[in-house]
Order: structure tokens, then C-alpha cells, then sequence
């Protein structure tokens, strides 16, 4: 077999079902198809349990066309797949650039990935070598963009919207958020962080923004407006929380430039007020 780019099948000359596939080595493919089908560990289960019932010699590898451009490879085996009817098929995925796109995982598959997930990110070297390539691939300004436009339409779906609202407000939730953040803020790398976030230029300007205030304002605004949450802040708002906040002001009014500026404020406040004395 010469090297060239194909559209193939993997035909059962049994019942008639195809498996249909796209490969730039054709003869790499067929060996690699043939490899995992006699070892037992091919990723496709529906063509791997038809060659342990039938067997090596009822299936037939066959080019239905050749292609110049590599970059269509993709395109024209989706549309070779969707020439076969469902039950005539082995294929699982019908979108050959995003193969889970439209396919529904059961509760154990949901699992079982799950669980891999967690055994993977367990591991220190794996985690920080993710992490990693994780901060590299945000620096692209490209990518944030693109991962915001997302997660704003898929807010604005009602389905979706309501459904995450509903988990976000159970009780076991809250408490799982409050413990996470409490364990960030017990470290002194991340309050710092986020002090040197806050300072930034372009932090700043946002914040400054009238679009910015008014949507911080209404969130407050519905946020007080919920009974329970008001409840939580008077209590919290006890003895305590008091005692706390004289402490915190006698600590600022104890720095000199706190009470540079604040002198000065008050003096503009008294000027303000004359002025609007002197004009009624």
C-alpha cells in the first residue's frame, strides 16, 4: 500500500455494517486498526465485539475515495458517515471534529469518568504539568474572549439559567463555597494577589464604568432583597463584627496618609456645604 490520504471502511461481509474512517498514512491506519482489534482493546466496542463474534476473515478494509488536501479530510468522512443509515454503522460519533458532540453519557459512564479525573489530578506532577498548560493556553486574549461570549448565551438559556440557580442555592452548596473560600483567603500569597489585582490600571477602569456600578448595584439590590440573606447579615453584624471594625478604623487613622486624606475630604465636604449655604 502508497502512502496517500482516503476516506476508508472497515466493511462486515456478514451483516453489511461499515465502520468509516479518514487516515493521511493509509497502511498505519489499517495496522493500527488490526493491532487493537486482535489485542482486544479497540476504542470502538460495537466493531470490536463483531470481530470477537465473527472473526478476522469476515471483515474487509476498503478505500471509497482518495483526497488531495488533507484539510478535508474531516469534512467529507462526516458526510461518508452520514450516507450510512444508523443501524447500518458501527461509528459512535457522527461530528468527526468534537466525536462526544450530541451524545448522551449514562449515570455510570458519568462516573467512571469522573472518578479517572479525580485519580488524575490527585497526582502532584500531573496537576502541576495541567496547571500549568492551562495558564499558558489563558494568556491568549483570543480564548478569554471567546470563553465569555460562550458562558454569557449559555446563561441566557432559561433551561440552563434556572437549573444552576437551583443548585447554587441549596444550603449543602453555600457551605461548600464559603469553606473553599475561606481556605483561599487563609493564604497570605493569595491576598496578596488579589491586592495587587485590585490596584491594576485596568481594574480601575472597570470599575469606574457606569454599565459596571449599575449591575453591582442592582445585584446588591436583589441580593437584599431575598429574606434569608438579610437575616445572615444582621447576625453577622453582631458584637463581634462591630468590635472588628473599630479595631480596623483605629488601625487606619493610626497611618499618616489615611489622615492626610481624609482631613482634606472633610475640608472639601465643609467648603461644599458654605458654598450651597451662601447660594440659598
Amino acid at each position: 500500500m502508497t502512502r496517500f490520504h482516503v476516506i476508508y471502511r472497515i466493511r462486515n461481509l456478514k451483516n453489511g455494517k461499515v465502520y468509516v474512517g479518514s487516515a493521511l498514512n493509509l497502511f498505519a491506519r489499517w495496522s493500527r486498526h488490526r493491532a487493537d482489534l486482535r489485542a482486544n482493546r479497540h476504542n470502538n466496542r460495537y466493531l470490536q465485539r463483531a470481530w470477537n463474534r465473527h472473526g478476522a476473515q469476515a471483515f474487509a478494509f476498503e478505500v471509497v475515495r482518495r483526497i488531495e488536501n488533507p484539510l478535508d479530510l474531516r469534512r467529507l468522512e462526516a458526510v461518508e458517515i452520514a450516507k450510512q443509515p444508523p443501524h447500518h454503522r458501527y461509528n459512535i460519533a457522527i461530528d468527526t471534529c468534537a466525536p462526544t458532540r450530541g451524545r448522551r453519557l449514562s449515570s455510570a459512564e458519568c462516573k467512571k469518568i469522573s472518578r479517572r479525573m479525580r485519580a488524575t489530578w490527585k497526582h502532584p506532577k500531573t496537576r502541576k504539568q495541567r496547571v500549568s498548560q492551562i495558564r499558558r493556553a489563558w494568556k491568549s486574549r483570543h480564548l478569554r474572549q471567546l470563553v465569555a461570549r460562550n458562558s454569557r448565551a449559555m446563561w441566557k438559556k432559561p433551561g440552563f439559567k434556572k437549573k444552576h440557580l437551583q443548585a447554587m442555592r441549596t444550603v449543602k452548596h453555600r457551605k461548600k463555597l464559603s469553606v473553599l473560600s475561606k481556605q483561599r483567603w487563609a493564604s497570605a500569597a493569595y491576598r496578596a494577589k488579589m491586592k495587587r489585582a485590585h490596584r491594576t490600571r485596568q481594574y480601575r477602569l472597570k470599575v469606574n464604568q457606569p454599565k459596571y456600578r449599575e449591575a453591582h448595584r442592582a445585584g446588591l439590590l436583589a441580593w437584599w432583597a431575598i429574606p434569608t440573606n438579610r437575616r445572615r447579615r444582621k447576625r453577622a453584624c453582631g458584637k463581634q463584627w462591630r468590635k472588628k471594625l473599630r479595631l480596623a478604623r483605629l488601625r487606619l487613622w493610626r497611618t499618616a496618609g489615611y489622615r492626610k486624606k481624609m482631613v482634606r475630604i472633610r475640608r472639601l465636604q465643609g467648603m461644599r456645604r458654605a458654598h450651597a449655604a451662601k447660594k440659598h
